[in-house]
């Protein structure tokens, strides 16, 4: 209880000066900057933007191996060109440096290119070719590279894309034919997508690839009717200049025969006497 009205006032001016005061402090700044912030998801905001952080210096790391792989470049460079960014000033965290993960990331990127490739093809409605060649892998291992040959859309050009490479347990057209339509429905290319637009098939010369009784393109034609064989004109480049090759050598030898008299004295004197004939 106040005694007086002058010691009710007296009271009155400490309390508004000590709210003054506390308005001023660090606590009382605290509180308010506490609720101005309260809505406003401050935690969620900073994991997002560390989040967002995270991407893009996983991105750069990934755009480094894409350009890697897109140059032809051996995967060592890898950590030579992160360490070269980093000192440029771009921020390449600190994994994803080796060059393993430069082989693993080409691989992925690859991965979801043939993905992209094979959905556009499969949404386009358009036709395809095949294009297939045999070959011999680093282990001796009999193998068989795959090619499409497409257009994405009507107004595009059509364009040469690998699609795989598989590993052959024999050379007979049978198993070719089998790992290929395997390879195709994998990528997902289901069977009324083959029967409808699956009108082209490309390969070299041999007897096991364009055989008329049981050949690869036999075998097709048969599961296919609108399929259409083709002998690669690269390999029908290749075989002419060979023979090219062995033209022009016979021509050199029949030029030197007919003018080197070490051998054309000798084979007159033989067709004189008659042991040529003989």
């Amino acid at each position: 209880m106040f005694t007086s009205t002058e010691e009710l006032i007296q009271e009155h001016r400490s309390l508004r000066k000590k709210i003054y005061i506390h308005r001023d402090s660090a606590g009382h700044q605290s509180a308010v900057t506490a609720m101005k912030t309260k809505h406003t998801e401050q935690l969620q905001t900073k994991l997002g933007e560390q989040h967002q952080h995270h991407v893009e210096t996983t991105s750069r790391v990934i755009r480094t191996g894409y350009y890697i792989a897109k140059s032809n470049r051996p995967f060592t460079d890898h950590p030579n060109l992160i360490e070269l960014l980093a000192v440029n000033g771009a921020h390449m965290g600190r994994m994803l440096h080796s060059n393993v993960t430069a082989t693993d990331v080409a691989e992925h990127i690859a991965l979801e290119m043939r993905k992209k490739l094979v959905k556009a093809i499969t949404e386009s409605k358009l036709v395809f070719s095949v294009l297939i060649d045999g070959s011999t892998s680093l282990s001796q291992k009999s193998c068989l590279i795959v090619y499409i040959r497409r257009c994405v859309d009507e107004w595009s050009e059509p364009t040469t894309v690998f699609l795989d490479l598989l590993e052959l347990t024999s050379l007979t057209a049978d198993v070719i034919v089998a790992t290929l339509l395997d390879c195709l429905t994998g990528h997902g290319f289901s069977e009324g997508i083959l029967a409808d637009r699956f009108w082209g098939l490309a390969t070299d010369g041999a007897p096991v690839m364009l055989g008329r009784h049981a050949g690869v393109y036999t075998q097709l034609k048969a599961q296919f009717p609108n399929l259409i064989g083709w002998h690669c004109l690269n390999h029908w480049c290749s075989v002419y200049m060979m023979l090219l090759r062995h033209v022009r050598m016979l021509t050199t030898s029949k030029y030197l025969f007919r003018n080197c008299t070490h051998c054309t004295v000798p084979l007159q004197e033989q067709a004189g006497s008659g042991n040529l004939c003989r």
